[in-house]
């Protein structure tokens, strides 16, 4: 009966030395990429095409997205005024309502164009998809594309 212990004892302690080892000997970075969360930190929008049209965006205005698990809320920056909204989630279907903004006027018409094509595409999003790092919101038959990292 000992030494069935001790057999056993050992085999557990070599298990865990190769697990150990095969660990710390991947290089970093070989691990599949985890999705980020939805919620919990700040996205940026680093690509918009709404109605087929690919709109420039401003780096000096980056246009950012939050989602607030707890109360199903999103807000952020258009990029000169900032908006919020309401979500519900089922799966990859998003639904979001009650779009409001803040009603500053901003100097620059291309950033105002912006704004108003960003939350025009916002409120018609269908389907969301995390892939990594990478956020991607579609919807309204492929007329709405959007992503944020």
């Amino acid at each position: 009966m000992k030494r069935q212990l001790i057999i056993v004892a050992a085999t557990v302690a070599v298990a865990l030395v190769v697990t150990v080892i095969v660990l710390a000997t991947q290089p970093k970075g070989s691990h599949a990429a985890t999705p980020a969360p939805l919620t919990g930190h700040s996205w940026t929008l680093t690509r918009l095409v709404v109605d087929g049209n690919e709109t420039i965006l401003s780096s000096a205005n980056p246009i950012t997205l939050s989602f607030q698990a707890q109360d199903h809320t999103l807000s952020g920056s258009s990029g000169c005024n900032t908006y919020g909204a309401s979500y519900t989630l089922t799966g990859a279907q998003i639904h979001i309502t009650g779009m409001r903004t803040t009603l500053v006027l901003c100097e620059d018409a291309d950033v105002m164009a912006l704004e108003f094509a960003y939350t025009d595409g916002l409120s018609r999003v269908e389907t969301l998809r995390i892939d990594g790092a990478t956020l991607t919101l579609e919807g309204d038959n492929g007329q709405v594309f959007m992503t944020f990292v």
